[in-house]
């Protein structure tokens, strides 16, 4: 398994302007991170950016194991539905265009609609950009988050599509608010999995509420998890998804220690 990160570790930063994407690069390089994820989100000048960010990649030693686009195929208007069709092909040219082998989709958030209602939305525009995807040698990795977002959902909608250009991105750390064990999930949908997020949370029994954290620091016992990972045959990237309130360079480069630790102890029984 490989040590990576998306850039949504530095999100507060990015949206501060306190980095950029040659600034992310530069610190995966400087922590010894394996793999990397940019997002559709971050770019700052798609004329010339990406094409840097490519070159960096190389320079650096790096690898780019996903992009990612923020869409959501739960649209009751046509039109709006077609936007987001629209949006993943273009997220599908530029992966092309940074050589990513894989880029990262959603089905889609719920909100008010009935949860089989959004779930049929999610698979039809899912099944509207599988040939897109073959088209660009690039595999689409749906994550667990909202629709869908329960391990059997996950692996229903793979199974519908049949397709081995739609796999999974799991996101470990969304399999906890909505009460599935993430060693369990993930032991069910490993088969599938394309790519990672390891994200954690900590419970606040005062509020009744899951509120995010460094991963590492949260109630999730991620020894469990990576061998449950490892068991499944999963040699791919575990990229470090930091969405709590710490600060984002001390808890990506936190993270980025602890998880080294303990991908040695899953692989090597240290």
């Amino acid at each position: 398994m490989k040590l990576g990160m998306t850039m949504y570790s530095f999100n507060t930063y990015a949206q501060e302007g306190r980095i950029d994407v040659a600034g992310f690069l530069r610190f995966a390089a400087e922590v010894g991170l394996e793999t990397v994820d940019l997002l559709a989100y971050y770019w700052r000048d798609e004329r010339d950016e990406p094409d840097e960010a490519r070159r960096m990649i190389a320079d650096l030693g790096l690898e780019l194991a996903t992009y990612a686009v923020g869409n959501n195929f739960v649209q009751e208007d046509p039109a709006r539905f077609r936007e987001q069709v629209d949006l993943v092909r273009r997220g599908l040219e530029m992966a092309v265009r940074l050589g990513a082998p894989a880029m990262r989709v959603f089905g889609g958030q719920v909100g008010s609609m009935p949860e089989a209602e959004a779930m049929k939305l999610a698979t039809a525009g899912l099944a509207e950009v599988i040939e897109d995807a073959a088209k660009a040698e690039v595999v689409l990795a749906v994550e667990n988050h909202s629709v869908p977002g329960r391990a059997a959902d996950v692996i229903a909608l793979l199974e519908e599509l049949n397709s081995p250009w739609m796999r999974a991105c799991v996101d470990v750390g969304n399999f906890v608010p909505i009460g599935e064990d993430p060693a369990e999930a993930v032991a069910q949908v490993v088969g599938y999995a394309r790519h990672t997020h390891i994200k954690d949370w900590r419970r606040d029994e005062r509020a009744g509420q899951w509120r995010p954290c460094m991963p590492g620091r949260g109630d999730i016992d991620y020894g469990p998890v990576l061998k449950a990972f490892a068991d499944g045959g999963y040699d791919g990237p575990l990229s470090i998804e930091a969405e709590g309130p710490e600060d984002d360079h001390m808890a990506a480069e936190w993270s980025t220690n602890w998880l080294r630790e303990l991908i040695a102890e899953i692989e090597y029984g240290e």
